[in-house]
């Protein structure tokens, strides 16, 4: 969860290079800029991850130990949508694809009978039809128990019926 949270907000690797580390690092903590990941190199510069947010709270800091703060990397769904921002058509056909799947998923699309020999398959179907047991109808407003029954019902010669959405 923590992960996901990371990539909505968006976070950044830097590079903190100059003399004053160890006081860089001190300040940050007292002013509750956070960093995670802090690795030192062997060329004596220091790696950090830290929220995109927190990354403007450091001009302060820098100025006062006068260390030199790099950005290596940008990650997440703030830095993608600004090198995305040119592709309008693209996020919008993704978001009508959502709702159109969202959509077509709480419906019936297919009747499927199998087994019947007494009865023709058009007939039992006619017969759901004026149930209103239909395709595209939806899944919220089908009782497969009551379907069931009423099939018991209609065709006393059958011996077992089964309703069930999948």
């Amino acid at each position: 969860m923590l992960k996901f949270l990371k990539l909505i907000y968006g976070y950044v690797i830097i590079l903190v290079r100059g003399e004053n580390l160890e006081r860089f690092l001190n300040l940050c903590k007292s002013r509750k800029v956070y960093m995670e990941k802090i690795r030192y190199r062997e060329d004596g510069q220091l790696m950090a991850q830290m929220q995109a947010a927190d990354f403007f709270r450091l001009r302060p800091l820098r100025n006062k130990t006068g260390v030199h703060i790099q950005i290596i990397q940008r990650r997440g769904m703030p830095f993608f949508f600004l090198r995305n921002k040119k592709r309008k058509a693209f996020f919008t056909g993704m978001i009508l694809g959502g709702i159109l799947i969202f959509f077509l998923t709480g419906r019936i699309w297919n009747i499927h009978i199998e087994g019947n020999r007494a009865n023709s398959t058009p007939e039992i179907l006619k017969f759901l039809e004026d149930q209103g047991v239909s395709h595209g109808m939806k899944k919220k407003s089908l009782n497969c128990s009551a379907i069931a029954a009423s099939i018991r019902e209609e065709y006393p010669q059958t011996a077992w019926v089964s309703a069930r959405t999948e």
